[in-house]
């Protein structure tokens, strides 16, 4: 992290240590600092605090630094961040905002996404890098072959014959077509075929289609097309096309083609150069599978990020499923899929999910969904599991529904280290592979992601359901304060005591009920922070308490401190006791009158004796 004050950078470690105790932040004070530790440590994401001044300017050091580009930049901001600021942040690179104060679940969904994000640009960098030494491999061999045929040509130079096949061998195959009436009447092949075909000339010459019969039979009608727009008078561009060797082999070609006119413009003749450009073509598919696959990665990380921005949408696990399940279909170009769910109450396996497709197979006695087959060890694995088999007779208990299916795919969904569900997905045309597996395993794993939350969500509801019961329905008054004092929360029990409303409390000092806050132990007026005032009243303490109608009672304190990412809180727990005070007045006054009667009793029997004495 750079940059931010110590609480902002505090606030970062304490929540990152919280969600996974694992990771690493480490701080640098400015740029170069950053750099450094950058290149030393290969962090999975860099946060930059956007009120640095040169925030922008170290983000946009990194993207230009081929070594640190692929490291996701975040910056972090406030509410109070302009729109201005975000766009010079997108602009220098960055691939998203973290917003101060912020959610751990939030902070988790993003760190994760940005990890991927890392992971998925490591890859292909490996990739390119990958290819760039399959190309020095090839440069290598292609350079020792020529190096080879140098000294071949070399050697056989006292050889005149030779030397002009071999070079005409190496250069490009010359042909020329003769035109009568718009017929070709006579094709002419240099001798440089026999290098490009396996054909030599003569060959040709005793077979005027053998040109066309070597041409592989899915270009040979486009050939023949452009062959007619040629004799048509037509100038066209070169012809790639391949051809089948005299060897069998499969080689590309190129033919350009030169139309030749006579003085009234009618075309007499054309000449054909052919080359061979099969490295040139086998470059290309390379270069445009590894296109598709930069696509297809760059799809899937979209999906992946609009299946989070769901996560962290959504309060609704039912309506973030759906949209996780419809973007990993669509990625996997399934037909048909479902979700479901194992109970933590019974184990059972319930449909959360269904395509409608499948809807109506399913009956109510085939709820829940048994635990077989493969669906029994996807949850047993704790893996992605696919099969391209028909899904037939018995199997197809493994589908919701009992429908039928030529393949399928069943993704987990981990929480804890326990599989809660399944992502399962049918009928993929070509069906499955390993790729896809990969792929379904992220979506379940932004599900489980998304069912933890909704759980912990729904805990919290429930456990702040319970909290704010006992709070209502508590005697005592319980009322919470801000750090300057004043009242942010009135219970029921501190209406009956003090007379205010929770309305009328709210926003008021705490000085309100309690008066001697106000001040010193020796009843001297106190500019002290209420803050400071609170925390030494930590323990139980009597104390005058005045009510709305202005009586005074007597009260029992008990003060607890708290603090949130908005600041300190103070708990004040507050007991009328009067009556126990009335009752210690009635014990102190009975055991008065019993000293007295005592008294009395004994002054009583020192009288008899002293009257026994003067008796005696």
């Amino acid at each position: 992290m750079l940059g931010g004050d110590r609480s902002r950078q505090s606030a970062v470690h304490a929540a990152l240590a919280e969600m996974s105790p694992g990771v690493t932040m480490l701080s640098a004070a400015d740029g170069t600092t950053a750099n450094g530790l950058a290149r030393d440590q290969d962090p999975d994401v860099i946060l930059l605090d956007i009120e640095m001044p040169e925030a922008c300017a170290v983000c946009r050091s990194f993207k230009e630094d081929t070594g640190l580009a692929t490291i996701p930049v975040l910056f972090l901001t406030t509410p109070q961040t302009g729109r201005d600021s975000r766009k010079k942040a997108l602009q220098a690179g960055a691939e998203g905002f973290l917003q101060y104060p912020f959610d751990d679940i939030e902070l988790g969904a993003q760190l994760l996404t940005m990890a991927k994000i890392k992971a998925a640009a490591a890859h292909r960098r490996q990739e390119r890098e990958d290819l760039a030494g399959l190309v020095a491999e090839r440069t290598f061999r292609l350079e020792h072959e020529l190096a080879e045929r140098k000294r071949a040509e070399i050697a056989l130079s006292e050889s005149e014959a030779r030397f002009r096949r071999i070079t005409e061998g190496l250069a490009d195959y010359q042909y020329t077509v003769r035109l009568a009436g718009g017929e070709a009447v006579e094709t002419v092949h240099s001798p440089a075929c026999l290098f490009v075909t396996g054909y030599s000339a003569e060959e040709f010459a005793a077979d005027p289609y053998l040109w066309l019969d070597m041409v592989t039979t899915d270009d040979r009608e486009m050939l023949i097309d452009r062959v007619g727009q040629v004799l048509a008078g037509q100038d066209i561009g070169p012809i790639e096309h391949k051809i089948v060797r005299k060897d069998g082999i499969v080689r590309w070609v190129s033919d350009n083609i030169v139309l030749s006119r006579d003085a009234a413009g009618v075309l007499r003749s054309y000449d054909g150069i052919v080359k061979d450009i099969t490295e040139r073509k086998q470059v290309e598919a390379t270069n445009e599978m590894l296109l598709r696959e930069t696509q297809d990665r760059y799809h899937e990380i979209a999906a992946l990020m609009r299946a989070s921005r769901a996560v962290l949408e959504s309060r609704d696990f039912a309506e973030t499923a759906r949209v996780i399940f419809a973007e990993c279909r669509r990625q996997l170009e399934a037909s048909a899929g479902f979700m479901t769910l194992r109970s933590e109450e019974t184990g059972d396996i319930e449909v959360l999910y269904l395509d409608s497709s499948l809807a109506g197979g399913i009956r109510p006695d085939r709820m829940p969904l048994p635990v077989t087959g493969l669906r029994a060890e996807a949850y047993r694995a704790g893996r992605t599991i696919f099969t391209n088999r028909t899904l037939q007779g018995g199997d197809r208990d493994w589908v919701p529904g009992g429908k039928a299916a030529a393949n399928m795919i069943l993704a987990p969904l981990p929480v804890q280290g326990k599989v809660m569900g399944l992502i399962g997905l049918i009928d993929k045309p070509g069906g499955y592979t390993g790729e896809d597996a990969r792929i379904a395993t992220g979506f379940g794993e932004v599900a489980a992601l998304a069912l933890a939350q909704s759980r912990n969500l729904e805990s919290l509801e429930q456990s702040e359901l319970r909290f704010r019961s006992l709070i209502e329905t508590a005697s005592d008054a319980i009322i919470s304060v801000d750090g300057e004092g004043r009242i942010t929360q009135w219970n029921t029990g501190a209406e009956k005591i003090f007379g205010y409303t929770a309305k009328e409390a709210a926003g008021r000092n705490i000085t309100l009920i309690v008066p001697a806050f106000m001040e010193e132990a020796d009843g001297a007026p106190t500019d002290e922070p209420m803050g400071g005032r609170l925390q030494q009243s930590r323990e139980s303490l009597e104390m005058a308490g005045q009510m709305k109608n202005g009586t005074w009672l007597p009260i029992e304190l008990t003060v607890s401190r708290w603090q949130t990412r908005e600041g300190v809180f103070f708990t004040v727990i507050i007991r009328d006791i009067s009556e126990r005070k009335q009752d210690e007045q009635a014990r102190e006054k009975l055991q008065a009158q019993l000293n007295q009667a005592q008294k009395m009793e004994a002054i009583g029997v020192l009288a008899g004796g002293i009257a026994h004495d003067f008796n005696n």
